[in-house]
């Protein structure tokens, strides 16, 4: 008789523990956002028409500081000593990201992008241990490239410690990426693949994202009514392979689902947010509708996508479950709304990004238990990093294995807490399990 499994242990040791960096949200119009939940809290300074950037401590999850990537904003809402004047654009997609250089406990880099008309990458640097602890900026304005869009974002390197920046030129083909160290930035990395961004529409403005698994870009090029995916790999920060996918007017915010298999659109044109499955030849279909000017899709570290309306809106809206194909991912219209007088969302989220192990849950395996033999199944993705190999430890004490989708016989019947270990050639996941066997006759029970 074939029992099922009793019980797999997920363990979401990053979410809520290191992974807090991104606990706080200061968006749009001083609305103030703490996670989870999420609670809207009083007193944000921020303004920005779109792109935004908070930060908090990663191990209590307390605001940091923030900022539209024109001015930065300390934990008490003040303006930081020398946070003014940067060379973002509180009217560009993705103005501003905040990232903690590897190896450093003090120093934060501040990305900017400027808006439309304009074109300057750059960055700044805070040191948060100034000023008793609210941090000053100590570099400003430190330009990179002259001639940017909008689109600006990051994912670890295959190190799984440096960061990789990502930007696309204005008027070319060019992805740029470069790494932030311990050392600082690097040289830039280009990449020449499909569409050139005319530098006199407004093909610049939408936004980028990566999705979990390190080797996905998708770009929304609002002017020119694209939506494209590329390939990219983390350990050279090259982009290859563009691909077409069939949007409508004006796409502008998207966001991967956890698994990779789903792309989220929203539209500025238009009001509905399209599921593309990129595991079915990439096809659409409708899951939600927010209204035009629909703003940023972000993730967050509880698994949902929150979206944002653009104009002057209170509430945010939530895919619950972005993991699930179509309907199923519950998709709900205005679920929160800010109770603060004078507070409103516009077309920005705050910009996160994650440690990539942090939805390893995907890879828990599949298993079948039949008495004392279980059989392991790992489980298999259309958009999977490459498996470079395996080794199981089945819990009781024995050898480990290194076949890839095992059956093995346990001694006895009991419950055994074992893991698998998988390599992929940029890095390397624990997934713990538990099983239950069982005895086949009353023959066995002296064995157990």
């Amino acid at each position: 008789m074939k029992t099922a499994l009793l019980l797999i242990g997920i363990l979401f040791t990053n979410i809520g523990i290191s992974q807090q960096e991104y606990s706080n949200w200061n968006v749009g119009n001083r609305v103030w956002l703490k996670f989870p939940g999420p609670t809207y809290l009083n007193g944000s300074q921020l303004n920005s028409t779109e792109g935004c950037s908070s930060i908090s401590d990663a191990t209590t999850g307390d605001l940091l500081f923030y900022t539209n990537g024109v001015t930065v904003w300390d934990r008490f809402h003040n303006i930081m000593v020398n946070g003014t004047g940067l060379l973002g654009g509180i009217s560009s997609s993705q103005s501003a990201i905040i990232l903690k250089q590897p190896g450093n406990t003090n120093l934060y880099y501040i990305f900017a992008a400027q808006e439309l008309n304009n074109s300057n990458l750059s960055y700044s640097i805070v040191d948060i241990s100034l000023n008793g602890g609210l941090g000053e900026v100590i570099v400003k304005n430190i330009i990179l490239h002259n001639s940017t869009t909008e689109k600006l974002t990051t994912v670890k390197h295959c190190n799984n410690v440096d960061w990789w920046i990502i930007t696309h030129d204005k008027g070319s083909n060019v992805f740029r990426t470069m790494l932030l160290s311990s050392i600082g930035v690097s040289a830039f990395t280009f990449s020449n693949v499909g569409y050139s961004v005319n530098a006199s529409n407004n093909a610049s403005i939408g936004c980028m994202k990566v999705n979990q698994q390190g080797n996905r870009i998708a770009v929304a090029y609002y002017g020119a009514n694209l939506l494209k995916l590329y390939d990219f790999d983390r350990a050279t920060g090259i982009v290859t392979n563009e691909v077409n996918l069939n949007c409508l007017n004006g796409p502008y915010g998207l966001e991967f689902s956890p698994s990779g298999e789903f792309l989220y659109v929203g539209y500025n044109n238009q009001g509905v947010i399209h599921q593309f499955n990129l595991c079915n030849n990439n096809s659409r279909i409708t899951v939600g509708n927010i209204g035009i000017y629909t703003g940023n899709l972000q993730l967050q570290n509880d698994g949902r996508i929150y979206i944002v309306k653009g104009v002057t809106a209170t509430s945010l809206s939530v895919i619950y479950d972005p993991n699930n194909l179509g309907l199923a991912c519950n998709f709900v219209f205005n679920v929160s709304t800010s109770p603060f007088v004078g507070q409103n969302y516009t077309f920005g989220l705050s910009q996160c990004f994650y440690d990539l192990q942090i939805y390893n849950y995907m890879y828990v395996p599949e298993i079948d238990v039949n008495c004392l033999t279980a059989t392991f199944t790992i489980p298999e993705y259309c958009n999977d990093q490459i498996i470079v190999s395996v080794l199981w430890d089945f819990g009781d004490g024995s050898p480990y294995s290194n076949v890839y989708n095992p059956t093995y016989t346990y001694a006895n019947a009991n419950n055994y807490f074992g893991n698998l270990t998988i390599n992929f050639p940029c890095n390397t996941i624990t997934i713990p399990f538990t099983l239950s066997t069982s005895v086949t006759s009353i023959n066995n029970v002296s064995n157990n």
